[in-house]
């Protein structure tokens, strides 16, 4: 499959679009923490983690959690956004109780379950889930204008 034909079969919906930005966020920071000396300073002192393996596995689970997102994005599993949620849910109520810094994860978890929520939502005004150029095709079809 060409890049053209895979671009092509993006679903350009509210929620793909939203998953697909918070899987690419995930896979940069991923990617940033197992590559970038200065990131993992940084990390050590924000997170208060003296241990460079324990940020090369956050770093490794944060790659596959986005790579997991993005595949979701790019085929338009509504499923898994919605059982998203359920997850950020309970990372936001694990990050909240342990305080300190991990309480800005808590409020990240939580704007991306809504974001996520309304994203799935909007979904439903545009098309009934269905991609931005599946519905301008139907609508061209029918003869009326977009």
């Amino acid at each position: 499959m060409s890049i053209q034909a895979y671009l092509n079969s993006f679903p350009l919906t509210p929620s793909s679009i939203i998953f697909a930005l918070s899987g690419s966020f995930q896979l940069l920071n991923g990617a940033l923490s197992l590559l970038s000396p200065a990131f993992i300073a940084q990390s050590q002192q924000n997170l208060n983690i003296s241990s460079v393996p324990a940020l090369h596995l956050v770093g490794l689970t944060s790659i596959a959690n986005g790579a997991f997102y993005v595949n979701a994005a790019c085929i338009g599993d509504r499923r898994i956004m919605y059982w998203s949620i359920l997850g950020r849910a309970i990372g936001a109520a694990t990050f909240a109780r342990n305080g300190g810094v991990w309480s800005t994860f808590a409020y990240f978890e939580v704007g991306m379950g809504v974001l996520t929520g309304l994203g799935l939502w909007l979904d439903g005004r545009v098309g009934k889930g269905k991609g931005v150029n599946e519905v301008v095709g139907e609508t061209a079809e029918k003869g009326k204008v977009a």
